[in-house]
């Protein structure tokens, strides 16, 4: 028979895809005293899991939903005896005795799986010959029973009582059902199994029955003698004469029998204690009890041993590797418990979405090293804003939940979602010292104003949440303040998003880039527009972003950058300007690597150098650029295209914060041009992008100017060029081309030129 307990080392393979099959099997092989159980929902996962584990004694396997990939399994596994599951689908197949043979299958279970079949089925498999799991711990006993004068009969009913102590089935789920049996089999009046907390050390009682009330009279865990057995050393007294600590408890209950004896894992370490008392010397013969008492004291080892595994097992299953946060079954565990508790009690209880915003550009443009730092460090700060008794979890990806307990009402949610928007705003550091900001987007739901059950809250507050997102990030949204219909809105919206551009309904404006000294017009920004059938004109900060989310910024991009350059190539010919063409490349473009390739065919098809080209790449790229995409922006410049930073400012010392990544120009961020005049913070921004900027000899563009103090605090300070409303507002193709059409040496623009009413602030992108 091939050993499943926990003294043989090999592992059980479970493979289901089906939750409550995966149950089953698991508590069939819990019965059975099996070790360590790799149990998985696919054939991926088994096999990530069995390359970490020892080679498995058996193997189960799905043929129902996956057979193709589990015939390979079993190969790969070779002698390892198999069972396979099979249902609707594969029943035409399951007992095909070829099959069967090459691939080691002894055996097979119909799904749904049927728990008793279950056990028998994987008995037979293991051991043909029937052996009885019991077996090894009666024969200890035996030896005893032999050694005695009691009639066979006795001798019988010893053997088969303890037996039964075995069966399969009696694990820590039915402890007291256990403990009862076994208090009858040693002829006590009361027993108690308790177990060791490894953390506090306290005991918790998994089993106790008293048929004479003894433990009215005093708590015999709290007994000398038993703590002398949680010390390691089993304390027996059966009649004279009795360890002092034993005769002192028996004397006040009226004790003939007393016993502690603990219960050791494998390991030798205490893992709690058993004990037991009687106030009739009957059977067992005491000559036997001794015995008795290891034998199942033995069991009860083994049950919490296998409790303090699966628990392990569970913890690790239920808890996310990267961060070690709870998970999303965990999450949803406790937040059932909290609902059950609430229902019983009025408990008012919030479940919070917490998702960080453009994190999708980290991981693109850092590597997902860095974005795995990022996590990290989110949950650590997440776990020092709230409080012990509140759940966090790892939900997905950049999303993270939150179960906020025994709150009084939305004012304190609102107070403690606050808390944790502003302890985002420090910037994170990584590990080689460098810093980066995140912001996040928070979405409340309360239980049970805005919602009764468990996926309720949890839709509500994720509705919340892309309703903070929607209304410009790094800000919080409680489900009651959010329609009904802004999350299908925001579905709806990608949808048409993805049908614009082949609708005609996507177009590209330019706004004109002045080159301070001269006056002239030396470049244009192309910026897609989207005119909506149904909405008009809708602003790209509302549809960039959901863009950029859901990767369709690559083809948009493509499409921008080639209408751009034949607009930019014609009005070159017909202007004799040597206009350059700006065009801005997301985190997410710049990790194609088809990006060099993709922009020399659009250049090649309008007729356009690459060497007019600007591409504008956003700060947070050059935050420790991955190699890769430093060969991309070599490669661009070796075609004659400048590379651009975007955006500069919200990291100080930019571009020396990537000396690896070839620099051309440095925009600098509309929100620090804005406040000239008026933040002197701001201010101190700008001086030291530029001042750094002509240390390195790059040159400067200042975007989102309007007003004249603005430009001529830029002139002032070395600024090489501008944009904004103080300008021109960016405009169609056909009205910027009757702004271009005048004579080389005559002035492109009017700086004079006051912004227009009505426009949105900062830059239209």
């Amino acid at each position: 028979m091939v050993a499943l307990t926990r003294g043989g080392e090999r592992p059980v393979l479970v493979v289901a895809a089906a939750r409550e099959d995966r149950r089953v099997l698991f508590d069939a092989l819990d019965g059975m005293e099996a070790g360590e159980i790799l149990s998985a929902r696919s054939l991926g996962q088994a096999r990530a899991l069995l390359d970490k584990s020892p080679r498995p004694a058996l193997a189960i396997l799905d043929f129902e939903h996956a057979p193709g990939a589990s015939r390979a399994l079993c190969t790969q596994l070779g002698d390892v005896p198999v069972i396979g599951l099979f249902g609707t689908r594969f029943g035409a197949r399951h007992d095909d005795t070829r099959l069967a043979g090459c691939l080691n299958i002894k055996a097979w279970l119909r799904v749904p799986i049927d728990a008793a079949g279950a056990a028998t089925r994987i008995r037979d498999v293991l051991d043909p010959g029937g052996g009885s799991a019991a077996a090894p711990a009666v024969r200890e006993v035996a030896q005893s029973v032999a050694s005695t004068s009691l009639p066979s009969g006795d001798i019988e009913t010893v053997l088969r009582n303890l037996a039964g102590l075995f069966q399969p089935g009696r694990d820590v789920a039915g402890m007291p059902g256990l403990v009862q049996r076994a208090m009858h089999v040693l002829g006590m009046d009361m027993m108690v199994v308790a177990e060791r907390s490894a953390a506090t050390g306290a005991l918790e009682t998994l089993g106790r029955v008293d048929s004479l009330s003894m433990s009215g009279e005093r708590d015999l865990l709290a007994e000398a003698f038993v703590q002398r057995a949680l010390g390691g050393e089993a304390v027996v007294g059966a009649g004279a004469p009795m360890p002092p600590e034993v005769a002192a408890y028996a004397r006040a209950t009226g004790s003939v029998r007393c016993a502690a004896l603990p219960l050791f894992d494998a390991h030798g370490d205490v893992l709690g204690v058993m004990a037991c008392a009687s106030r009739h010397a009957g059977a067992p013969a005491t000559t036997l009890l001794q015995s008795m008492l290891e034998i199942v004291a033995a069991r009860f080892a083994a049950l919490l041993e296998l409790r303090a595994e699966r628990g392990r097992d569970r913890d690790r299953a239920l808890l996310d590797g990267l961060t070690g946060l709870p998970n999303r079954l965990l999450f949803h565990d406790r937040l059932e418990s909290a609902l059950h508790d609430a229902r019983r009690t009025g408990e008012v209880f919030a479940v919070l979405f917490v998702d960080l915003d453009r994190f999708k550009g980290i991981n693109d443009s850092l590597g997902h090293a860095v974005g795995d730092q990022v996590l990290v460090a989110v949950a650590e700060r997440l776990r020092n804003l709230v409080r012990a008794s509140d759940t966090i979890a790892r939900y997905a990806g950049d999303e993270f939940t939150l179960i906020l307990r025994h709150v009084n009402g939305r004012a304190d949610v609102a107070r403690v979602a606050s808390k944790l928007l502003a302890g985002m705003q420090a910037p994170l550091t990584l590990d080689n010292g460098s810093e980066l900001h995140v912001t996040t987007s928070i979405g409340v739901s309360v239980y049970p104003d805005d919602a009764t059950d468990t996926d309720g809250l949890v839709r509500h507050a994720d509705m919340a949440m892309y309703s903070a997102k929607g209304e410009g990030r790094n800000n919080v949204k409680a489900f009651g303040n959010v329609p009904m219909d802004t999350h299908r809105q925001h579905l709806e919206m990608e949808a048409q998003l993805r049908e614009a551009e082949r609708n005609g309904e996507l177009s590209v404006h330019y706004q004109p880039q002045i080159e301070l000294a001269s006056g002239d017009v030396v470049a244009v920004e192309a910026l897609v527009r989207w005119h909506h059938p149904a909405l008009g004109m809708l602003s790209p900060a509302f549809f960039v972003p959901l863009a950029e989310e859901t990767g369709l910024i690559i083809s948009i991009g493509e499409w921008v950058l080639r209408q751009a350059c034949v607009d930019i190539a014609g009005w070159r010919r017909r202007t004799g300007r040597a206009l350059r063409l700006a065009v801005n490349l997301s985190a997410l473009q710049w990790m194609q690597p088809n990006l060099v390739a993709m922009i020399q065919a659009a250049c090649r098809d309008a007729g356009l150098e690459p060497d007019v080209l600007d591409l504008e790449t956003p700060e947070g790229v050059l935050v420790n650029p991955q190699a890769e995409l430093v060969a991309i922006a070599r490669a661009l410049r070796r075609i004659g295209c400048r590379i651009v930073v975007d955006d500069a400012g919200g990291a100080p010392a930019v571009p020396g914060r990537a000396p690896r990544l070839p620099v051309d120009a440095v925009k600098i961020d509309h929100s620090f041009i804005r406040n000239i005049g008026s933040d002197p913070d701001d201010e101190s921004v700008v001086t030291a992008v530029l001042d750094n900027a002509h240390r390195r000899r790059v040159r400067t563009i200042a975007e989102g100017v309007e007003t004249r103090r603005q430009l001529d605090f830029l002139r002032e300070h070395g600024c090489d060029a501008a944009q904004g409303y103080l300008f021109c507002r960016p405009l169609p193709a056909a009205a910027l081309a009757n702004r271009l059409v005048v004579p080389p040496g005559a002035p492109a623009t009017d700086p004079s030129l006051q912004p227009q009413s009505g426009r949105p602030p900062g830059k239209p992108r």
